[in-house]
């Protein structure tokens, strides 16, 4: 049976260790791109006003320090520390996903194979719809990233990206804030080109 649309209602995005430190690690996709994706996402998250989660490992100062992409987009988001490598492990986490009532859990983060895929496994295990923006994700090779998106795919994680994610929780482009969130689809998907389609 196929899962359930995501719903602007029922949305939480977690996202984990979108930091500096862990980006450096990153070789699955050039950094630049993976930062656009993220600011691109918060940006959509703001546009919204769809919950932000956001899930930090006990690293460093600096090296946890969230993408400024993110930070200045959502700085209102929900913060905690996670313990582990399934951020379902730590209570506070669990916490607050339940305090949001949300129960479509959308992920994004670092490493896709570790952080991300092993808390989207466990939030299907524990009765959330989980799905992974493929491509606000990063790891330390292709190959390893290949491995996880399959795996996630036969546990029945939904697998999209963020564009796609916000055609899905907007759904009609001419009512409400349909035409603001073309218009930012539209800013970083068709960036050399809008000013054209705006001139026929």
């Amino acid at each position: 049976m196929a899962p359930d649309s995501l719903r602007l209602e029922s949305v939480l995005v977690v996202l984990i260790d979108l930091a500096e430190g862990p980006l450096s690690s990153v070789r699955s996709m050039p950094s630049s791109e993976l930062r656009g994706n993220a600011g691109a996402l918060a940006e959509i998250c703001a546009l919204l006003e769809i919950p932000v989660l956001v899930a930090r490992a006990p690293l460093p100062a600096h090296a946890s320090m969230v993408l400024p992409e993110i930070a200045a987009r959502v700085p209102h988001a929900i913060e905690v520390l996670h313990e582990t490598n399934d951020c379902l492990e730590t209570a506070a986490f669990v916490a607050a996903v339940h305090a949001t009532g949300r129960t479509q859990l959308v992920f994004a983060g670092i490493a896709t194979d570790v952080g991300v895929a092993l808390t989207a496994l466990s939030a299907k295990r524990a009765g959330y719809q989980a799905a992974v923006l493929a491509d606000v994700c990063g790891t330390i090779s292709l190959r390893a990233e290949q491995a996880a998106l399959c795996r996630l795919n036969q546990a029945g994680v939904i697998l999209t990206g963020w564009s796609a994610f916000a055609a899905e929780v907007q759904r009609n482009y001419t009512k409400g804030k349909g035409p603001q969130v073309l218009e930012l689809v539209s800013r970083y998907v068709f960036a050399g080109t809008q000013m054209a389609w705006n001139e026929e």
